[in-house]
């Protein structure tokens, strides 16, 4: 997304102002992802990564193996985690994914508990669109979502678990996935 760096820098100063410090239960932080089949198949470029307990263990326990802090404060946040799912699609022209394929992720996020850090929404055909939003239980974070759409673009960054959006830039660093978020710092 050509304008996504500038979206997420907004979407940062928005979430600052937006933070109440109080937030809603959520019965469930998990999402139910669509298989994006079609979407894969269409895309010129695609990420589809899923990282499930197994996967967050094994990271933790290499990263505790390590002298490095870095490494360290890594693993602290990857042990409050219970999964990572990344979906993201370029593609060679505009609007080739439907916008139902983003509203049935935005759809779930109306559902008590879900709260809206920040929505930026654009209108056009050239449209840029931004959604992060928090579960919480017992004020704490236990899941986070992003949803990027543009003409050409769609990426899905989903966490469950106990997680501290300032940190996930962390993540991005050390485990070679794209999440650089630079959210404010939460509760935890």
């Amino acid at each position: 997304m050509s304008g996504r760096a500038g979206l997420i820098a907004t979407a940062t100063v928005t979430c600052l102002s937006l933070w109440s410090g109080s937030l809603a239960l959520a019965a469930n932080p998990r999402l139910s992802l669509p298989s994006f089949e079609q979407l894969q198949r269409l895309a010129t470029d695609s990420v589809n990564i899923t990282i499930g307990p197994v996967g967050l263990g094994i990271a933790s326990w290499a990263l505790g193996q390590s002298e490095d802090s870095k490494d360290r404060e890594t693993r602290e946040v990857l042990q409050g985690l219970k999964s990572i799912y990344i979906r993201s699609f370029t593609f060679a022209a505009d609007h080739q994914y439907s916008t139902a394929d983003v509203d049935a992720i935005r759809s779930q996020l109306s559902a008590p508990g879900w709260n809206a850090l920040a929505q930026i929404h654009q209108h056009g055909d050239q449209a840029e669109n931004v959604d992060i939003y928090v579960s919480t239980e017992h004020e704490r974070v236990n899941g986070l979502v992003l949803v990027a759409s543009a003409p050409r673009e769609l990426t899905i960054v989903h966490i469950v678990g106990s997680v501290d959006p300032a940190k996930l830039a962390m993540l991005g660093g050390h485990l070679g996935l794209p999440v650089q978020l630079g959210l404010p710092a939460l509760p935890m």
